[in-house]
């Protein structure tokens, strides 16, 4: 009788492994691998990823294969690894190294993610070799000169063209170029952001260009004003006005995403995946979970993508790549600075005295102007035409930044008719 019930027991034991080893996969689960062997499958033999595959369009093949590594990191393809997706990784790596003729606004905010991101998969920022490094420098650098005076991007310098789908990917470059501790300029990121302020609806859409809102623009609206917060205040120079100012921003947009149709993929016909992938990671940056209950697997499973860059997206997409957005290092201010936040609209110019010594000029449209100052206590004096004198006492002894937000201090100078 026993000998009976424990070969009945292995038998129920032996169909029950057999049964739940034919269970369906996790759907996303299943789709991912998919898009991994998709994408892995399309390296041509000189180790680039081209977006129709081996002898397919090779206009962007820089762009497309930093694309295709960033994919396969966030979707868990170690750098260190002993497999054949890890090594495919590998070369398309080192087929973005041996690149010197960058010229794209794609093509070099995505080498900027991919850089960051191989070294965050492999071992940290730290350990990052000298050469990406110089590389990631000097692409940081050629994109801010790419930059217009608008605030916008092209598809290259000086192209007539500007459009929020290139600025979006440059931002996204950037923020990875300060990750790895990279310096941009502030006024990158305030021409960015006064154009972005420029250019939403007022029913908080953003379009391609100009004219109505599209859900895809919305998302790299959101994505990129999301992205200039976190540098502001990562520096110290986000105003409590300009703060309320972008979430403002961002709450219009969301509420927009929340309408009707928007979050579905479908309504962005022409390209759902790019639209999936910016939906995600407008979700990971604002941490509105809200945004991804749409139907974006089930679009995916019904439309399977067939070329590089629609997989390297669904892939993004299906990992949650944006869920943990990694957050930039403060930056290194010394102690005994101070961070002057200029927000007045009564003059042109503020004139500075520290310890009743005239320092300099200040122009109102500056932000972040850092004066040096040694530890202990300071008088400030702030002169502006048509006001009364600021003055106020700072202590630089335990603080790194300092902020003066003069809009509220300075004082009109009220109008007396002459006694003439």
């Amino acid at each position: 009788m026993c000998i009976f019930l424990i070969k009945h027991l292995c038998l129920c034991a032996c169909f029950f492994i057999a049964l739940t080893s034919a269970w369906p996969q996790n759907p996303r689960e299943t789709l991912i691998q998919d898009m991994v062997k998709v994408i892995i499958n399309i390296k041509d033999t000189s180790n680039a990823f081209p977006e129709n595959g081996a002898g397919g369009n090779t206009d962007h093949p820089y762009g497309t294969t930093a694309l295709a590594v960033l994919a396969l990191l966030k979707a868990g393809i170690s750098p260190q690894a002993d497999s054949s997706e890890s090594q495919s990784l590998r070369d398309g790596m080192n087929f973005l190294r041996n690149k010197t003729a960058w010229k794209y606004t794609y093509d070099i905010g995505l080498m900027l993610m991919a850089i960051e991101t191989y070294w965050e998969k492999n071992g940290g920022y730290d350990k990052i070799s000298t050469e990406d490094r110089q590389k990631a420098m000097n692409l940081a650098q050629q994109l801010q000169d790419m930059q217009t005076e608008d605030g916008y991007w092209g598809y290259e310098k000086d192209s007539s063209h500007l459009d929020l789908s290139c600025t979006q990917f440059a931002i996204l470059g950037l923020h990875s170029a300060t990750m790895l501790e990279i310096k941009v300029k502030q006024k990158t990121w305030e021409r960015v952001w006064g154009k972005l302020s420029r250019m939403q609806n007022t029913d908080g859409s953003w379009a391609y260009q100009s004219d109505a809102g599209t859900s895809t623009m919305t998302i790299a609206g959101i994505c990129t004003t999301l992205i200039v917060f976190i540098q502001y205040q990562r520096q110290g120079l986000l105003s409590p006005q300009e703060a309320a100012k972008m979430k403002q921003s961002i709450q219009k947009a969301i509420e927009w995403m929340q309408a009707s149709n928007h979050k579905d993929p479908s309504s962005s016909s022409s390209w759902p995946y790019y639209f999936l992938y910016g939906l995600e990671r407008a979700a990971g940056l604002s941490k509105e979970e809200r945004l991804l209950q749409n139907p974006g697997v089930q679009y995916i499973q019904s439309h399977l993508p067939s070329t590089l860059v629609a997989a390297c997206f669904t892939l993004l997409f299906l990992s949650q790549a944006s869920l943990n957005f990694p957050m930039p290092p403060p930056t290194d201010v010394d102690k005994g600075h101070l961070a002057l936040d200029i927000v007045c609209n009564h003059a042109e110019n503020i004139m500075v005295f520290i310890d009743g010594r005239y320092y300099e000029s200040v122009n109102k449209k500056e932000h972040g102007y850092r004066i040096p100052f040694p530890q202990g206590k300071h008088n400030l004096l702030f002169i502006v035409e048509g006001c009364e004198p600021y003055a106020t006492e700072i202590d630089t002894s335990n603080a790194q930044t300092l902020f003066i937000d003069l809009q509220e201090r300075l004082k009109p100078i009220p109008w007396k008719p002459s006694e003439e």
